[in-house]
Parts: structure tokens; C-alpha cells; sequence
């Protein structure tokens, strides 16, 4: 089992790419212990932009109307990596290989049908392996 021991947006300052709901406000998908939702004013794209230093290696989305997530992670030699990952059963939880990164974009996407995107959490970070094994 991997717990995932940091989400990086509680570690640094992030910015949202378009706009957010003012009743249902973005910073409500980082805190998986409640059960608001966030909410973007778009009902195709939305995004958010991440600098900081650390290390990723996992990340889970639940409780979403999104169909996929784009990430852009800028390495700490300049270099950058891309994840397109599709979203079944409004949730989704993926390992990747580690990267110490300096930049993040993620994008969400879905098509328009009249609702706005909305997402339960979202967690990005460093996950360990429990209990621990060589």
C-alpha cells in the first residue's frame, strides 16, 4: 500500500489558471478531510500553476466530472515531462516515476454540458510504501 505523505500545495504557492468559483473555491480540492468540492467558472478547462522545489511521485483525484487531467512537470535541469491521464469512475490514483521538480501545470479538461468542473480533492506528492519494505 503507498501513502502519499505530502501534498505539495499545502507545501507552496500555487495560482489558478482562470477563474474559480467564489461559493465553491478551488483551495476546497487540497483538503481531502472535508467533503467540499472545488469548482472552476469553466466548464471545459481550468488549471493550476505550481513553483517550489520537491520531489513527486503520486498523485489522486477523486470525487470529479473531469474526463482528463494534463500535467507538465519542469525537472531541476530544465527538462519536462508530461502525463495526459484519463479519468474513469470520477476517480483516479496514479504512481509515477520520482522527479524533483522547480514547475507544475495541471490542466483539467472535460467537455461542455452545461455543468462547471468540479473536483472532491486532489492530491499531488511524495508517496511511501507501507508498511515499509527493502
Amino acid at each position: 500500500m503507498r501513502l502519499l505523505c505530502n501534498n505539495i500545495f499545502n507545501l507552496f504557492a500555487y495560482a489558478v489558471i482562470g477563474e474559480e468559483d467564489e461559493f465553491f473555491p478551488v483551495s476546497n480540492i487540497f483538503n481531502y478531510r472535508t467533503s467540499e468540492i472545488g469548482r472552476f467558472k469553466s466548464e471545459e478547462d481550468g488549471g493550476l500553476f505550481l513553483d517550489g522545489k520537491g520531489i513527486i511521485n503520486c498523485f489522486a483525484i477523486f470525487n470529479t466530472n473531469i474526463k482528463n487531467i494534463s500535467i507538465e512537470i519542469e525537472d531541476i535541469y530544465g527538462n519536462f515531462i508530461y502525463y495526459n491521464v484519463y479519468i474513469t469512475n470520477n476517480y483516479g490514483v496514479y504512481n509515477i516515476a520520482p522527479v524533483e521538480f522547480t514547475r507544475i501545470k495541471i490542466t483539467f479538461n472535460k467537455k461542455a454540458d452545461g455543468n462547471m468542473i468540479e473536483c472532491g480533492y486532489f492530491i499531488i506528492g511524495e508517496a511511501v510504501d507501507f508498511p515499509p519494505h527493502d
